[in-house]
């Protein structure tokens, strides 16, 4: 009985450890090039030339397309399998769906029953938050093109332009050649006129702005009410984030915050350039080459071009004499995380970079923040394209 006893424990442990990798295995997985490949934690995925790399939301498969074909390599046991030959572009839509352009057509191929279908919807689209539909413009009208079904859904005439109330996009608010803005119903209504542009939509409140006058109205209408002035201006109202009941704009470099129902109005600071993100129910701002959160200066003489943030820190690079540095901010102080950065990557909530990076040889050492141990060697990029 003891012996049996013991066995079973020994079974229960080597079961434990067998999980915890492959759990950790799932969590680690990080897509990257060097000079004779395309690479997963040091396993060669294929030695040819990449032009489009797709990691899959699931981190089970891996698509790319070189000049032998459209390639699912999936990742639980190194295998490829065979799409379409070459192809001009490529886009995941979802966990099922692939959808690719082909001498011109568009195809959709479905990863569960690996079957294709011939779709026709123009060149430029985009895709439905819950990847589910595609939205396009065809003929004068606005379409959105169900993937499960295989036909357009909704079709709506005369849209100039549109934001998504839902996940789905089929329900939105837009606006028409008349420049009136409406929402999409059984009973489509006038909501307002002379519509310079819609800002912000979230399920509780759109953040528009109108053009009468020779100035400029913000205005924010929520479920239910009637739309509210929150602020006039002669000039253009550049950005608007919604944040709960509280919404952060900006005109003429100016930053105000507002509730939504329009009390509390007040100016956070000036001279900025451009909005990042919401932070700790602050907004995190871009004056020149500094970084501040709302008037506190956080930062100066970043990069601009790539700000990140990432369970509630900020990750920037600073460069000087032509070399990069990667730093990480918690909104009081400023950590140096590593010299010699070539790029830097937010995925799967985890921030990785390529450090000591050679810049003849446009390539270095990669590493994943919080890991002293590094991946690989000689990485020359990696892959940021994701759908999660």
């Amino acid at each position: 009985m003891k012996k049996n006893k013991k066995i079973f424990i020994i079974i229960l442990v080597i079961f434990v450890i067998i999980l915890s990798v492959s759990v950790l295995g799932r969590n680690n997985i990080i897509i990257y090039s060097k000079r004779d490949g395309l690479y997963n934690n040091k396993f060669k995925i294929t030695d040819d030339t990449i032009n489009d790399v797709i990691i899959l939301w699931d981190n089970k498969k891996v698509i790319y397309n070189n000049y032998k074909g459209l390639f699912l390599y999936y990742l639980n046991n190194n295998k490829n399998k065979k799409v379409d030959k070459q192809v001009n572009r490529v886009d995941v839509i979802n966990k099922k769906y692939l959808l690719y352009e082909k001498n011109t057509n568009f195809y959709i191929y479905n990863m569960m029953t690996n079957k294709k279908k011939k779709i026709s919807i123009p060149d430029y689209f985009e895709v439905s938050n819950d990847k589910t539909n595609l939205l396009f413009y065809n003929e004068g009208s606005f379409n959105i093109y169900n993937l499960n079904k295989n036909k357009i859904i909704i079709s709506i005439k005369d849209v100039e332009d549109y934001k998504c109330i839902n996940d789905s996009c089929t329900k939105l608010y837009y606006i028409n050649t008349n420049r009136e803005l409406k929402i999409n119903s059984k009973n489509e209504k006038i909501i307002d006129k002379n519509i310079y542009t819609i800002l912000n939509v979230n399920k509780k409140a759109i953040v528009y702005t109108s053009y009468e006058e020779d100035k400029y109205a913000l205005k924010v209408k929520r479920n239910f009410s009637k739309s509210i002035i929150l602020d006039t201006s002669k000039k253009i109202y550049d950005e608007a984030i919604i944040n709960g009941n509280k919404i952060y704009y900006l005109v003429s470099g100016v930053c105000k915050e507002s509730k939504l129902s329009g009390k509390n109005k007040r100016i956070i600071t000036r001279n900025v350039d451009s909005f990042v993100n919401v932070y700790n129910d602050k907004i995190i701002l871009v004056k020149g080459k500094d970084l501040y959160i709302n008037n506190k200066k956080i930062s100066e003489l970043i990069n601009t071009e790539n700000i990140i943030t990432s369970k509630n820190k900020i990750y920037y690079l600073k460069t000087k004499n032509d070399i990069s540095s990667l730093y990480m901010n918690n909104g009081n102080k400023e950590k140096l995380i590593a010299k010699n950065v070539g790029m830097f990557i937010k995925h799967d909530n985890n921030i990785y970079y390529i450090g000591d990076y050679n810049v003849s040889q446009k390539y270095g050492n990669l590493y994943k923040v919080g890991s002293k141990k590094g991946i690989d060697k000689r990485v020359t990029s990696i892959v940021e394209k994701s759908i999660k």
